[in-house]
């Protein structure tokens, strides 16, 4: 997929240290091994900090969850003093106290986590179907300001945000209209309404609890902070998006040649991807006919780079041989026959397309003296008297090669005619609704992350060996088919889903829209786009520092990219929410061992998936690992 250039994920590390052995020095010389213990910190009420603690103990309430960060926080705001002195304790030290704080609360929370499981013994067992698992019960009691919940498929993510709902209101910890419930879409929405009226139904005022979709609160936002809700047009909702692009594509393929030949020149040339440097395959120059890639007219070539260069030269009518064997005998005892990749009878010119960055080298990973055989072959043409032209890796990524190419063949007298009709014996051209749907899901992530031209051409620039001639292209031809898609909006005075939320969010970031929702959930948290992360983020600052917020997803069915969901959004949360907690559900109820154990090995070979450790229900055995997708 061509969205890669929205956002890049930079993963790093330092490896200190190793293992190894030293030699003795010798029986006068011991060996120390020093370690610093650090003093254990009281800071009690009958300790030599009494009088700090005395300023803040009133901010943490002994009969609540008291929530992860509130150490941070309080340090910030009471800096400590020792009874008696005037003069706060240094900075340095404030992390050895913020450590002993955090100590006491966990320590506070998980006393206070055990008596509620005993005194709402009752509620937990029949607020849902079934009882609730450990899991789902610390799910509801923790009330940190960010939960994340990374829930099994089958494990019970929605009687979980019922029963979450349910423990608030249980409690009086918020009252019904505070709390705000975000789902994926309708039918998700719908579900939880009607799970909420069937288990929660006894509770007052149940009805006034918010459940929305993420793009129903967002027209809300905006109404409410303009007193003008906007209208979405109709020919934005998903099925029918991409219909839209299409019909704008072909509109400008008949108004604006420039636009009709970048855009057929793409389906048929550049769509393709071609491998990434460091990934070429070295080709093997003493085995002829034995490429795996198929190109338009049939042929069957040994990279996308040879595939790439095929179609462009069918696409253009020029007639030309593969690996035809060179005039000249040059196989030896040690070398077979030559054969340049690209021949061209009627100009009776060879090319050759090899393998070379900016600076004429080879892939790290190429074996034997790649390089020797490009000199090798240069120098068979001179002396040979035969006409070489050359392409190369970092020519055709970086945008200049095959115009080149088309200027050779045409000095050699050949006039090149583009045609995107010509009859294909071979891989077919990308179709236009496929080409039309890349589009879409490139504009959704785009605006989600508000991304600017400037942004998309800085992000191409620093793909340093990626194939940026074709990023460039695709980015240009992007750019046009927006400017039409906004054109239409603003002729038809409407929005659509992805300038509604970031307008919503931008309310909220000024203040025009004030927050009401001191309890906020979001179901299907996978499936959400920056843009709705930020709306989150934003409705959290908005409501401010005491208000909660609970996400609950799983990243491993994260399956709506093409919709401008990111699957970031799930691996980095912490990142987005500072002190946020996360919780796993990882009972499921729903696969046997077999097949948990098949999917799951597989799923996890991708290292930036959350890792989780799943259970079973009694019909099956406990599993080692569970996957989310059963």
């Amino acid at each position: 997929m061509i969205e890669w250039i929205i956002g890049t994920a930079v993963l790093g590390g330092l490896l200190f240290g190793g293992k190894g052995q030293s030699k003795d020095p010798g029986p006068k010389l011991a060996r120390t091994s020093l370690k610093l213990v650090e003093p254990t910190l009281s800071i009690t009420k009958d300790s030599e900090y009494s009088a700090w603690r005395a300023k803040w103990e009133g901010e943490v309430d002994p009969d609540r969850w008291v929530p992860r960060g509130a150490a941070e926080n309080i340090i910030r705001r009471f800096p400590p003093f020792r009874n008696g002195s005037e003069d706060a304790e240094p900075t340095s030290q404030h992390p050895r106290f913020q450590k002993a704080l955090s100590k006491e609360f966990d320590a506070a929370n998980a006393t206070f986590s055990k008596k509620q499981k005993d005194r709402l013994n009752n509620f937990f067992s029949s607020v849902e179907r079934n009882p609730l698992t450990d899991e789902q019960m610390d799910c509801c009691i923790r009330m940190d300001n960010a939960l994340q919940i990374v829930a099994a498929a089958g494990s019970g993510k929605t009687s979980t945000i019922v029963a979450r709902v349910g423990y608030a209101l249980k409690e009086g910890l918020v009252p019904p209209e505070e709390i705000l419930i975000l789902a994926f879409n309708r039918s998700v929405k719908d579900e939880l309404e009607a799970r909420i009226k069937e288990r929660l139904g006894d509770f007052p005022n149940v009805q006034r609890i918010n459940v929305k979709t993420f793009n129903a609160f967002g027209l809300e936002v905006i109404g409410k902070s303009t007193g003008r809700k906007p209208r979405l047009a109709d020919w934005v909702e998903p099925g029918r998006d991409v219909q839209a692009i299409s019909e704008i594509v072909e509109d400008l393929r008949q108004r604006d040649p420039r636009f009709r030949l970048d855009w057929d020149l793409f389906r048929t040339v550049y769509g393709r991807g071609i491998d990434e440097w460091d990934n070429l395959k070295q080709p093997q120059t003493d085995v002829i006919g034995k490429g795996s890639i198929p190109t338009a007219d049939g042929k069957l070539v040994k990279s996308q780079e040879e595939r790439m260069v095929c179609d462009f030269l069918f696409y253009h009518g020029v007639p030309y041989e593969y690996e035809r064997a060179y005039e000249h005998d040059t196989a030896t005892e040690a070398h077979s026959q030559y054969h340049p990749d690209f021949y061209y009878p009627r100009l009776h010119l060879y090319h050759e397309h090899f393998a070379l960055d900016a600076h004429g080298k080879a892939p790290a990973h190429f074996s034997g003296d790649y390089v020797s055989g490009v000199l090798w072959k240069r120098e068979l043409h001179d002396e040979k008297g035969t006409q070489l032209f050359e392409t190369t890796s970092h020519g055709l990524r970086n945008g200049n090669d095959l115009d080149r190419l088309k200027s050779e063949l045409e000095k050699h007298g050949k006039v090149l005619e583009f045609d995107e009709n010509r009859k294909s014996t071979g891989q077919e051209p990308i179709p236009t609704k496929q080409l039309a749907s890349t589009i879409r899901a490139f504009q959704q992530h785009v605006k989600s992350n508000g991304l600017s031209p400037r942004d998309l051409r800085q992000k191409i620039a620093d793909h340093e060996r990626g194939h940026r001639d074709r990023l460039t292209r695709f980015v240009k031809l992007y750019e046009r088919v927006a400017e039409e898609w906004q054109q239409r909006l603003s002729v038809e005075n409407c929005i659509d889903f992805d300038d509604m939320l970031l307008d919503a969010i931008k309310h909220l970031n000024e203040g025009t829209y004030q927050s009401p929702f001191n309890m906020v959930l979001a179901d299907e948290f996978q499936d959400v786009s920056q843009a709705k992360l930020r709306l989150l983020k934003a409705l959290k600052e908005s409501a401010g520092a005491s208000a909660s917020l609970c996400v609950v997803g799983d990243d491993w069915q994260g399956i709506n990219r093409f919709a401008g969901a990111d699957i970031s959004v799930m691996t980095g949360f912490d990142r987005t929410f500072p002190n946020a907690t996360q919780l796993t559900l990882s009972k499921t109820f729903r696969c046997p061992k077999v097949l948990c154990e098949a999917s799951s090995d597989f799923i996890q070979k991708n290292p930036v998936q959350i890792k989780k450790t799943v259970e079973t229900t009694n019909t099956y055995v406990n599993l080692r690992r569970g996957p989310s997708g059963c």
